[in-house]
């Protein structure tokens, strides 16, 4: 009976101690807020804000438009007459799929450098605003709408401002936006101001 105890104890241990070492490395992955510089938590803010969309690896043109279902992409062209896209570059396109929208600069690759002939021409995607609002549109760290508003404090640290119920990280030149309703995360917008 004693050595079942004793088994059944060194069991527990074990287990308790998987699961600490666990904890332990979500904590290194995503980093300890208490114990970071100032200059690390930047970095970790500034690397979720462009490496945070998952699902933008490639900015081709191509790539953008086939993101999701098929045919289910509705992409428009923005035009500087049109009062409700101010401050939007001639140009600029918006990709809109359920749940996500983008709002970016369509360039060619080569733009810039002179072409030889037989060179061809990729058509990029120089994203200036996207926004999610569903959770099939996954991000860094695990992040996405539904979730906890506290698991963007656990992942990100405090917000480094916050406008009413939004939680705001990075700055000039760019930012992400955790909107929250009921502790649950309901938008989230990343602006980019300036080249990334």
């Amino acid at each position: 009976m004693k050595a079942c105890l004793f088994i059944s104890s060194i069991l527990l241990l074990l287990q308790i101690e998987t699961i600490l070492d666990t904890h332990a490395q979500q904590l290194a992955f995503v980093g300890d807020p208490q114990q970071e510089t100032l200059e690390e938590r930047r970095a970790r803010i500034e690397q979720f804000i462009y490496k945070g969309p998952l699902f933008l690896q490639d900015d081709s043109v191509t790539a953008i438009r086939n993101l999701g279902e098929k045919n289910e992409v509705v992409e428009t062209d923005i035009h500087s007459d049109d009062p409700s896209q101010y401050g939007y570059i001639q140009g600029s396109k918006i990709w809109k799929w359920d749940g996500l929208e983008i709002i970016g600069f369509e360039f060619e690759e080569s733009y810039g450098r002179i072409l030889d002939p037989s060179e061809q021409i990729l058509k990029k995607v120089r994203p200036e605003l996207i926004t999610i609002t569903s959770p099939r549109w996954k991000l860094l760290n695990g992040l996405e709408v539904g979730m906890s508003a506290d698991r963007v404090i656990e992942v990100l640290g405090q917000p480094q401002r916050r406008e009413g119920d939004a939680l705001i990280y990075g700055g000039e030149p760019s930012e992400v936006t955790f909107y929250i309703n009921e502790n649950k995360i309901t938008k989230i917008i990343f602006w980019y101001y300036g080249p990334d």
